[in-house]
């Protein structure tokens, strides 16, 4: 799969070149953090800041893809799909009562009231700061999702949260005339690429940028020129490198 700066190398390909009229991005079930929505919505309102058209399609959106699909012209929808507008939340694991039953007490310090770290080993619920903490995070979540889809969509929050509220109950055709949706399209989205980019314009599935996957890495020599190749672009100034580093953080060397 392509790493996060792949895509967004992509982004800016399309963005700065003559060659391209648009993109279209076919989300499959991604799983997306928020910070890298947030990150790729800079980027698709990049391309649209230089006149780039941007689409994108699923067979079914849910809330954080459609927080990114909404940065685009158009949100198309397969016929018959389906639009997840749930709100957010989060699961939490008391143990106490657990430790009861077997006779296990945990015995843990804790140093100030709202540090939480030992409640699921100590009590049976979240004491009253620890939900304080978390109320206030989850509204700060929503929020980073809400209100930039309803400005992207021309939705007062009051209005989009209306159409959240309803959406498990709406087929396709009522995601339309709610303006959750732009098209309802086949896969193949002819009905709209044929009338955005006109008849004769080529795909590129790599957006000029070939993916170290898609080479064929049993030839050394392959391997060697991907290695050893220039960069394209080059620093002509102090510069900030900016490195991507993907996976947990842990403790140790």
């Amino acid at each position: 799969d392509p790493s996060l700066g792949d895509v967004l190398a992509q982004l800016d390909h399309v963005a700065t070149s003559d060659d391209y009229l648009g993109v279209v991005i076919y989300l499959d079930m991604p799983e997306l953090s928020l910070t890298q929505v947030e990150t790729l919505r800079a980027a698709i309102e990049d391309c649209r800041e230089r006149g780039k058209k941007v689409f994108t399609f699923a067979e079914s959106y849910g809330l954080t893809d459609y927080l990114l699909a909404s940065a685009g012209d158009l949100v198309l929808l397969q016929h018959k799909g389906d639009v997840d507008l749930s709100g957010l939340g989060f699961e939490e694991m008391y143990l106490a009562g657990l430790f009861e039953m077997i006779g296990v007490q945990a015995d843990l310090l804790q140093v100030g009231k709202f540090k939480g770290a030992d409640e699921p080993m100590t009590r049976k619920g979240p004491s009253e700061a620890w939900s304080q903490n978390m109320e206030l995070l989850l509204d700060d979540l929503y929020a980073q999702v809400v209100d930039p889809i309803a400005a992207s969509r021309g939705m007062t929050r009051e209005a989009f949260e209306a159409v959240m509220r309803d959406s498990w109950t709406m087929t396709d055709e009522n995601y339309l005339r709610r303006g959750v949706v732009d098209r309802l399209v086949d896969r193949d989205m002819i009905e709209v690429t044929e009338v955005e980019f006109g008849d004769d314009f080529i795909w590129d599935e790599h957006m000029g940028r070939t993916p170290a996957a898609a080479m064929n890495m049993d030839n050394p020599f392959a391997l060697f020129r991907v290695l050893f190749q220039e960069p394209t672009a080059k620093a002509r100034r102090d510069s900030i490198a900016v490195v991507h580093a993907r996976g947990a953080i842990s403790s140790g060397d």
